[in-house]
């Protein structure tokens, strides 16, 4: 009978020397750190937006585009 599909590989045969398997968890590493690094700078420009929203729309609710109040809300115009 004829063997289908994958066979497994044991991980001291993946691999001919220290140096190599060096390599590859070197590799890991590196993509584990530019995946936290790209997490962070969403997550940091997810709460910039949301700092944005609670200034605009729940501080100083606005019902127009550019007023007045838009431009004292963002501190752009100072209050009499």
């Amino acid at each position: 009978m004829r063997e289908c599909g994958a066979r497994f590989i044991p991980a001291s045969h993946l691999f001919k020397n220290i140096g190599e398997q060096n390599v590859l968890v070197s590799y890991i590493i590196a993509l584990a750190l530019l995946v936290l690094t790209i997490a962070a700078a969403v997550a940091l420009l997810t709460a910039i937006e949301f700092h944005q929203y609670i200034v605009l729309a729940v501080r100083y609710p606005l019902y127009e585009l550019i007023t007045h109040d838009l431009l004292e809300a963002l501190q752009i115009l100072k209050s009499p």
